[in-house]
């Protein structure tokens, strides 16, 4: 299992403050206390999450609780917590009386994810687009030349991260409460594709290039053509991710080099 001590929770995270404070100095009733840290239990699904949907944690690597808990300093009920969530979010899986090990996608999953993709996020482009003015456009085309920075540093983490936030901030537009939490608690099964996808992905350029058109016409106002767009993007893009996954699959030694 990779190092986490660069994530390991520090001492002062893991002492939780509970001394009292009054609303009035001179009361001595207490209705407060201090709120401690982060619970440990949500710091530790954090790392964990993020070591897995940016690939250092690889599909079917078993997850050891106690391996976990002393690299990151803490006890083992924690991570336990943490990888029940993880569970829940898809991106792990307990095998009984073998452990937990990091899910592998199959092609089935990645096509149902993906079209799942496009029902949601096309639905909220409908929602969205009277909504959108020039902050909101402004700020779509921030994001997609940080993308191409991204892609011209070779940087195909940060490529992964933007195009996944130019995604997430239309559903965030949309302003269906519903439609956005839906999108969110496939969040991180989606970063864990798309990282997959885009780390074996040979042109990141393009992965930038192909947010274009569907600003343009966001610009435009033009719902059926943004719609079409979104649809064909996504479609094409959980192609690559399913071709890039087979490809590792078939060479693991290239895990290092692929969308």
């Amino acid at each position: 299992m990779p190092d986490l001590h660069r994530g390991r929770i520090s001492g002062a995270a893991r002492r939780e403050r509970s001394m009292p404070r009054s609303i009035n100095p001179q009361s001595d009733i207490t209705i407060f206390s201090i709120l401690p840290q982060a619970p440990l239990a949500q710091q530790a699904l954090e790392l964990i999450r993020q070591a897995i949907v940016t690939g250092v944690l690889k599909p079917q690597q078993p997850l050891k609780e106690n391996e976990i808990a002393i690299q990151m300093g803490i006890s083992r009920q924690p991570v336990r917590e943490a990888l029940l969530i993880l569970e829940e979010e898809g991106l792990v899986e307990r095998v009984p009386y073998k452990g937990t090990f990091v899910t592998t996608f199959s092609r089935q999953d990645v096509e149902e994810l993906y079209s799942l993709r496009i029902a949601l996020e096309c639905f909220g482009i409908e929602l969205l687009v009277p909504r959108l003015d020039e902050t909101d456009l402004g700020k779509l085309r921030a994001i997609v030349d940080r993308m191409h920075q991204a892609a011209r540093e070779a940087d195909a983490p940060d490529v992964s991260c933007y195009d996944l936030q130019f995604h997430e901030y239309l559903m965030a537009r949309t302003g269906h409460k519903r439609l956005l939490s839906t999108w969110q608690d496939l969040k991180s099964q989606i970063r864990r594709v798309v990282a997959a996808g885009n780390v074996l992905n040979e042109d990141l350029h393009r992965i930038a290039e192909n947010h274009m058109p569907i600003l343009a016409a966001l610009e435009a106002r033009d719902i059926a053509r943004a719609k079409s767009l979104m649809q064909q993007h996504i479609f094409d893009s959980g192609a690559r991710v399913i071709a890039n996954l087979e490809r590792l699959q078939r060479s693991p030694a290239d895990g290092a080099n692929g969308e």
